[in-house]
């Protein structure tokens, strides 16, 4: 199967904000030690001075510093910036080494990505519309850390960052759409593809073999007011109703 033309299936996307993001407590496949993690990206602005916008982040509701998180990110002199706006996903167990991977993509505000994130237990890797994008270790190194390295009671949102027991942080303007997690299984490099080429997360030929763990989509043919943890009964609240933005 080649690369298609992209794939986005909604014609609106959620526009997450510091009052309209939202959060699982204990999700059911908060130990997960592999899975892969499927979303619609689009960012209104990027950064072109030092700054993080969370996307997807996995915390401890105490106050250890272990997380899971996947960002927008600009820093000055860091290895593998180079002063540009990247694709984040950075682990840290309590206590230890902060791992810090940075995609070869560089952000461009108003451009929508079809992105996969897959976690197999030995390494992690991005996909970017269907394709691996290269994945740069900034400190650190590409380990199989996966939402197992958060300690303690945990919390995932969606369109914030969250870590180390506080309240949301670094919640800027971020549009989401189609996030899909599949608890417990690193989709192969077809799958992705298959995923990417489809447009509709929940008809490709794998979804029903495949533990699902949650679930968004929103706009003019699918529109949901929470992501459902398939797994378990644990859904996501919103802190507000989400505010769709046309595209």
């Amino acid at each position: 199967m080649g690369v298609a033309s992209a794939r986005f299936r909604n014609l609106k996307r959620v526009n997450f904000s510091p009052s309209q993001s939202g959060l699982i407590n204990a999700p059911s496949w908060q130990n997960d030690t592999q899975g892969t993690i499927f979303f619609e990206l689009e960012l209104p602005t990027v950064w072109a001075a030092a700054g993080t916008d969370g996307i997807i982040s996995m915390g401890s509701t105490t106050s250890d510093n272990s997380r899971f998180f996947i960002a927008h990110r600009w820093q000055a002199g860091g290895a593998g910036y180079n002063n540009l706006p990247k694709i984040e996903i950075s682990t840290r167990s309590n206590g230890g080494t902060i791992s810090q991977l940075l995609s070869t993509l560089t952000l461009v505000a108003g451009t929508k990505y079809k992105c996969a994130i897959r976690g197999n237990g030995s390494a992690k890797k991005l996909y970017i519309n269907g394709v691996p994008n290269t994945l740069n270790v900034s400190s650190g190194t590409n380990n199989g850390d996966w939402f197992n390295v958060v300690t303690n009671a945990k919390r995932i949102t969606y369109g914030t960052l969250y870590i180390a027991g506080a309240d949301r942080v670094n919640s800027y303007a971020v549009r989401m759409d189609q996030i899909l997690y599949i608890s417990g299984y690193a989709c192969t490099d077809a799958e992705v593809l298959e995923f990417y080429n489809n447009g509709n997360p929940r008809a490709v030929s794998f979804a029903n073999r495949m533990p699902g763990g949650s679930f968004f989509s929103c706009g003019d043919r699918d529109s949901q007011s929470i992501m459902y943890d398939r797994v378990g009964s644990n859904n996501m609240s919103l802190i507000s109703m989400p505010t769709y933005i046309a595209t």
